[in-house]
C-alpha cells in the first residue's frame, strides 16, 4: 500500500487497467459469452436430422 502511495503514475496505470477490464466485463459481454458457450454445446442441425 505504501508503495502505491508513493507512486502516482503506477496508481494511474493500475486504475486505467482496472477500468479497461471492467468495461470488457459488461453484462452484455458476459451474456454473449454464455450464449456462445450454450450454442457450441448444442448438437449440429445435421446430427439432429440424422437422429430423428
Amino acid at each position: 500500500m505504501c508503495t502505491l502511495l508513493a507512486a502516482p503514475e503506477r496508481r494511474r496505470t493500475m486504475g486505467q487497467a482496472a477500468r479497461h477490464y471492467l468495461e470488457e466485463r459488461s453484462f452484455e459481454n458476459a451474456l454473449l459469452s454464455l450464449w456462445e458457450q450454450y450454442q457450441a454445446s448444442l448438437p449440429a442441425p445435421a446430427a439432429l436430422r440424422a437422429a430423428g
